[in-house]
């Protein structure tokens, strides 16, 4: 699959310099690598402090070499090696300088964006892949059902979060996709709030957003719920944010547009009169990264098909609390397969 890469950009070679693309690639984690793609040779640069286990961990079509803190060098040694003239490039994971010095390293290269051939290939999971997924949301699901036993009177949203994470990696997860969202009471209104200091209160409403690493893959699961007896308005509003996520599920097929799919959840929270207080996208592709292609927003023309993975995520934030349920889902033979599994019943502790 790497080296149908080159082709499909129409390059010599191909530079990879995301670490997400490169565990994509590899199945092994590792913050300071790059990859570099000749039609019939991969090279796998990184640095002493990795090199050892890098040998046991990646395919062995990959030649690992120590390049030290001469990265830039080593891959200029690699392009004239191999007579490169047109390169590859991941630009949306570049920064400024080092393209910069790219261009002054390789005279007599031509440059040519991959990050959208290299999105193309990642978007589609394999049944591997998607087995991975689903164990993470397994994970992640299981990890929900215990950290409720957790939640008391006077736990800070810092200390629910810590113990959340703790019970995940009791759980058989890795670590957590992203940073934890431990919410209490007004501070639900802030999609993606902090955990603080913030203590809970009886009658609060809380936002759990978090999810599990498996292998590499990543899971994201949201549920919104009460600690104590909810007010009348929360019960309406949760009801309301259930159904736009139900029926977004339920109108997914191969072949329907990322806006188009947005706009289902959209509208259900629309008619209620809460239109403006959906303050997001309905969600977002999941895999190696937690955020990735494809895009379930007003604007996406991302097609979603057979084998992607994606969130729907609906959400209403009235400024005195927020309600959001996120699934993880799949689709397979044109239909939604949602692949978490935590009740979306009120929950009242």
């Amino acid at each position: 699959m790497i080296f149908n890469l080159l082709k499909t950009a129409g390059v010599d070679a191909a530079l990879i310099t995301s670490q997400y693309t490169a565990l994509y690639f590899t199945g092994y984690k590792n913050p300071d690598c790059c990859i570099f793609v000749t039609p019939d040779k991969c090279y796998y640069l990184t640095d002493a402090r990795y090199t050892n286990e890098a040998r046991k961990a990646i395919p062995s079509i990959f030649e690992v070499i120590d390049a030290g803190k001469q990265f830039a060098k080593t891959v200029q040694n690699l392009t004239a090696a191999h007579k490169v003239k047109r390169l590859g490039l991941e630009l949306g994971s570049l920064t400024y300088a080092n393209y910069k010095q790219y261009e002054e390293l390789f005279e007599g290269v031509k440059f040519f964006d991959i990050c959208d051939n290299i999105a193309k290939i990642r978007i589609t999971k394999t049944e591997s892949e998607l087995a991975l997924i689903q164990e993470a949301c397994n994970i992640t699901d299981r990890t929900f059902s215990r950290v409720l036993g957790e939640i008391k009177e006077g736990i800070s949203e810092l200390e629910l979060a810590y113990r959340l994470q703790l019970l995940l990696v009791q759980e058989g997860g890795e670590g957590i996709s992203f940073d934890t969202i431990c919410v209490f009471g007004e501070n639900t209104a802030n999609p993606h709030g902090h955990p603080s200091s913030r203590q809970l209160k009886y009658g609060d409403p809380i936002t759990l957003d978090f999810g599990a690493i498996h292998k590499g893959y990543c899971a994201d699961l949201t549920r919104s719920f009460s600690f104590g007896k909810p007010t009348e308005e929360y019960i309406k509003v949760y009801n309301i944010v259930k159904e736009a996520n139900e029926l977004a599920i339920k109108g997914l097929f191969a072949g329907i547009t990322g806006a188009q799919a947005d706009g289902i959840s959209r509208k259900v929270i629309e008619d209620y009169g809460y239109g403006s207080y959906f303050l997001h996208s309905l969600g977002h592709g999941v895999g190696v990264e937690v955020h990735e292609k494809p895009y379930l927003a007003k604007s996406s023309v991302d097609i979603l098909d057979n084998n992607m993975v994606f969130s729907i995520e609906p959400g209403i934030y009235t400024g005195k609390f927020g309600v959001r349920i996120e699934d993880l889902v799949t689709i397979k033979d044109s239909k939604a397969v949602v692949l978490s599994h935590s009740d979306k019943k009120l929950i009242i502790i």
